[in-house]
């Protein structure tokens, strides 16, 4: 199964494993660490933060005119 490209709202560019991203809201910045697909095909998009001892979490994705954006984050 092919996975499903995710982009960044803001830039439009695709999103790559390794990427760091800056959320919007609060300025951290957060690696992504797994790209995968859901049992319905959907994409899947994990972060880890960089600068913090938070745990790592499954990103917020918006589905629009067929691309999948990744939520309140842009490429840093």
């Amino acid at each position: 199964m092919t996975l499903a490209p995710v982009y960044d709202a803001f830039t439009g560019k695709r999103i790559e494993l390794g990427d760091e991203l800056r959320s919007i809201e609060r300025g951290d910045v957060l690696r992504v660490v797994e790209l995968g697909s859901d049992l319905c095909g959907e994409p899947t998009v994990r972060l880890d933060p960089v600068r913090s001892s938070a745990q790592p979490f499954k990103a917020a994705l918006d589905r629009v005119g067929g691309r999948w954006y990744i939520h309140m984050y842009a490429l840093a």
